[in-house]
């Protein structure tokens, strides 16, 4: 027979031998092996063979079978909803093993079928007959399309099904969908919405509701037995409305689900390729009580402290302890202390310094992952994200279990405080009223405190963990699975990703930025003027003497000496300007105690311009009387006189001459008097006298307002330095 066709064989073709009594779809083609697979999509429990390719493909050029366009079966495009939901069921049953090349073999195809089937807790025969709609109808999601035309029953919703009732002769109640809907509309309206009604109680209201009558009298009566749904009926169709999820949900918050029942499959460990991708941080309150530096009996609260784990091997790769709150000046120390020189830090706080230690040191991840707080969600932390390409991961509310290493870290932290120190609060007691007062067994201050967790750190990170899964070679090896040993033999993966990072570098990077005016007084940041000598070289102050003008600097909020520039003709450098001379007196203070400190000078000079006015008021009714009556005498004098001043000027020597005399005279009188006066006075005994002073109208009035006054400039001040 002369060939008739030279097309390809395809994927999905539908195949018909010379007698038309079988149909073969091409459901796989493997060209390299010579092999065809191919179902027959007329035999109802048809399985996929393989045939050379070759030689089907030399009978379809020859005309032994050949091509047809379908199987005479239509497949709707447009499925309904319900259909489209049954369809992903079915593909994600099969999806897994969809395309292994065992599905298709005699001898390794019903292995994968009931290892699938028990993956997912179904029948054999239900995964093979949805391999044969899947094979049969194309191989495609709207092949697996359910027959739902067939399905159902004529005698009814439950068609009398039903165990006979044991104790009570009753009719047995079939549900219907008008029955299901009404406990679907209740479950959601009764018992989901409220998290004190019971199942019970939701039945109950159902057939308080839709199962009664009023009798004759008005009465509510229920219906009998057998005209409403059992008890068990209802709890049966509830539970396939609700699921365990739902309830938990509903009942006691997404937060508490998320927190305590949601399901732990796998550990996020296992979902981070290598160390150094993420790092988690969080702060939480110290439950230690510490004291004062300078005072082992002024108890002076708890700390606040960060954290910084890497997610890969639980090593604790930087923190803060410190009286800060949780904000994201505090998380700033933390991030630089990634990048802090480890050895100065443990001399500075007398801990031997071993650099083994210490692995990760300067290390900054690729990403961190904080919660939701504050400090990770405002625009400082983009800092990160724009000058060290370290980007910021926020988690879902409640969602602690999403960094469970830094979370773990803290309860290993605060156990070993529990067991050494004095002063440790359990946290289920620091609630409790009328509870222990372990303030009062405070005795170590904050250098203590950040010397034990340093060394509790240390203890941590040259521990095993019980539950990390090591690798064969290594368990051979004896390597024991410590935070540090699982850093160093996993950074030899990421050696050529990660980098160390200066801490000058991190810290300049961390620094926030603001605008600051050009004056000719300097750069003004609040009360603070700078000078640098690029500025001067530049003539900044010259033209700031026609119009000011903004630059964008960077600051340490803790140290108002020195703020840094960036160099808008070269961006990869940056300039340092310091305090001109008039502003000395802030040198070594914070941002807000300068703030502060200017905001009571400032009180200070209106206080003072205010003390200024009353003084001249004082002066002013002083002299008015002595004015008034100079004016009158000189009125009185002139009184009947033609011109008196002119002649009086030209007498103004011999007048002065006249007056200077007088003046000598009075004055020797009045020291002659005075010298008399001493000699004859008596002598009294004033040691048990009070002196008393003269006393101004009002004066009580005036140091009240002074006080009030001088109250509230105390609270402005202190609320500044908090930083409100």
């Amino acid at each position: 027979m002369e060939e008739i066709e030279m097309q390809p064989i395809l994927l999905n073709d539908v195949l018909e031998t010379d007698n038309a009594d079988v149909l073969f779809r091409v459901i796989r083609i493997d060209v390299r092996k010579n092999k065809i697979w191919l179902f027959n999509v007329l035999d109802e429990k048809g399985l996929p063979k393989a045939f050379s390719y070759s030689e089907v493909e030399g009978s379809l050029h020859k005309g032994y079978i050949k091509r047809k366009s379908g199987t005479g079966k239509f497949l709707a495009l447009k499925l309904s909803k319900t259909e489209q939901a049954y369809c992903k069921l079915i593909f994600s049953r099969i999806e897994p093993i969809l395309n292994d090349e065992a599905i298709l073999e005699r001898e390794t195809r019903e292995k994968l079928i009931k290892q699938r089937a028990a993956e997912i807790g179904c029948s054999p025969q239900t995964i093979r007959s949805d391999f044969r709609k899947w094979w049969k109808n194309g191989q495609t999601l709207n092949a697996l399309k359910p027959d739902f035309s067939k399905r159902g029953s004529v005698a009814g919703d439950t068609a009398g099904r039903g165990r006979p009732p044991k104790y009570l002769q009753r009719v047995i109640f079939q549900m219907s969908e008008k029955d299901r809907d009404i406990i679907a509309r209740h479950i959601k309206s009764n018992y989901l919405k409220d998290r004190v009604t019971k199942l019970s109680d939701c039945y109950q209201t159902i057939l308080n509701e839709h199962y009664s009558y009023f009798d004759n009298e008005g009465q509510r009566i229920l219906k009998p037995l057998g005209e409403y749904p059992s008890e068990q009926q209802f709890r049966y169709y509830a539970s396939k409305l609700l699921s365990k999820q739902a309830i938990i949900r509903s009942k006691k918050g997404s937060k508490e689900y998320e927190l305590n029942f949601a399901e732990k499959l796998g550990s996020f460990r296992d979902s981070t390729y290598a160390v150094g991708e993420v790092y988690e941080i969080d702060a939480t309150i110290a439950d230690l009580w510490i004291v004062s530096l300078l005072n082992r009996l002024a108890i002076i609260g708890k700390a606040t402290l960060y954290l910084i784990v890497d997610r890969k091997s639980t090593l604790i790769v930087g923190f803060y302890v410190g009286f800060e709150n949780p904000s994201w000046p505090a998380a700033q120390f933390a991030i630089m202390s990634v990048s802090e020189s480890k050895e100065k830090l443990c001399r500075r706080y007398g801990v031997d310094y071993d650099p083994t230690d210490w692995p990760a040191d300067g290390i900054q991840p690729q990403n961190y992952h904080a919660d939701r707080g504050s400090e990770f969600t405002g625009h400082n932390s983009t800092q990160l994200a724009e000058n060290l390409n370290i980007e910021i991961t926020n988690l879902s509310p409640g969602r602690a279990r999403h960094k469970p290493f830094v979370e773990c870290s803290f309860k290993l932290l605060h156990a070993t405080l529990a067991n050494e120190v004095k002063g440790y609060q359990p946290p289920a007691e620091a609630q409790k009223r009328q509870g222990k007062d372990y303030s009062e067994d405070a005795i170590h201050n904050l250098d203590e405190l950040t010397r034990i967790i340093l060394l509790g750190i240390i203890k941590h990170n040259r521990t095993p963990l019980n539950d990390y899964i090591w690798e064969g070679e290594h368990i051979l090896n004896g390597i024991q699975p410590t935070p540090i040993n699982i850093w160093n033999t996993s950074i030899r993966e990421r050696a050529g990703i990660l980098a160390r990072i200066p801490s000058e570098q991190v810290r300049f990077a961390l620094l926030p930025r603001m605008n600051a005016t050009v004056t000719p007084r300097g750069i003004r940041i609040g009360a603070c003027f700078y000078s640098c000598k690029e500025a001067i070289e530049r003539e900044w102050f010259i033209a700031a003497r026609r119009n000011f003008f903004e630059i964008e600097v960077r600051y340490d909020r803790n140290l108002v000496n020195d703020i840094y520039i960036e160099d808008d003709r070269n961006p990869s450098n940056f300039f340092e300007a310091t305090l001109t001379d008039a502003c000395e007196q802030y040198r070594g203070l914070s941002f807000a105690e300068a703030e502060a400190l200017s905001f009571t000078r400032e009180s200070l000079r209106l206080e003072g311009m205010h003390i200024k006015r009353q003084n001249n008021l004082d002066f002013h009714e002083a002299i008015s009387p002595i004015v008034k009556k100079a004016q009158a005498e000189a009125k009185a004098a002139a009184r009947g006189k033609t011109k008196p001043r002119t002649t009086s000027k030209k007498n103004v020597v011999k007048n002065r001459n006249d007056e200077k005399r007088r003046e000598r005279q009075q004055k020797a009188r009045d020291f002659s008097d005075e010298s008399s006066h001493r000699q004859s006075a008596e002598v009294y005994d004033i040691s048990n006298k009070k002196l008393t002073q003269p006393s101004e109208p009002n004066a009580k009035q005036k140091t009240s307002a002074l006080s009030e006054n001088e109250k509230a400039r105390r609270k402005k001040l202190q609320d500044m330095l908090d930083g409100k």
